[in-house]
């Protein structure tokens, strides 16, 4: 299984537990990669099995940047 792990962190802990995810999907046998939502190729999401997101929450919320990021998906 091919897996991607998008994160958005401002203070580092989403990043940490993204690759704790990480971790993990590697040790059941998966291919696992992690990136900042700022780094994500939009156009190779399709060449993944998984697809993750990962973010802090503001007021019961994902930020704006995480939402207009999911909303502009293909």
């Amino acid at each position: 299984m091919k897996v991607l792990i998008i994160y958005f962190s401002q203070t580092n802990y989403t990043k940490r537990v993204a690759q704790r995810i990480r971790e993990g999907a590697v040790e059941q046998g998966a291919t696992c990669e992690t990136v900042s939502i700022s780094g994500v190729d939009r156009d190779a999401l399709g060449e993944y099995d998984l697809v993750g997101i990962g973010c802090p929450v503001f007021y019961y919320q994902e930020p704006f940047n995480v939402r207009w990021f999911i909303e502009e998906l293909p």
